[in-house]
């Protein structure tokens, strides 16, 4: 299957957020990162759920900042700002939803997957 990625920014409030979108076509999926950043892996997870005819995207939940070592991966932790975190969140969820039409799921990977019941809590549609 032919699938098309690109990085495209989210206006999350009045900040320029980017974010991966792998599209297969189909259902979306909502993949949120751990706290290492939107790392390669993240991509190619992406690209793999893509290629099985979702439409994926995943915000870059730190700004582009990539952590290699757990202790980089605390820092940014303690200077993130959960508030702005879980607009960008929202705001992907709601981008997503006006690309594809039916369901539509979230998968999260340690910090993102308190965010993905977050979430799921908050916002089940």
């Amino acid at each position: 299957m032919s699938i098309q990625t690109s990085e495209i920014q989210l206006n999350v409030n009045n900040k320029k957020v980017n974010a991966y979108l792998a599209n297969g076509g189909g259902a979306g999926i909502l993949l949120l990162h751990a706290w290492w950043g939107l790392k390669p892996f993240f991509k190619q997870v992406c690209n793999q759920l893509a290629e099985q005819g979702f439409t994926v995207l995943a915000p870059d939940l730190r700004d582009g900042q990539i952590a290699n070592t757990i202790d980089e991966a605390k820092a940014l932790m303690e200077k993130s700002d959960g508030d702005f975190i879980g607009a960008t969140v929202f705001t992907a969820k709601d981008h997503l939803r006006e690309m594809v039409k039916g369901n539509m799921g979230v998968i999260g990977f340690s910090m993102g997957a308190a965010w993905a019941l977050v979430a799921a809590s908050y916002k089940p549609e």
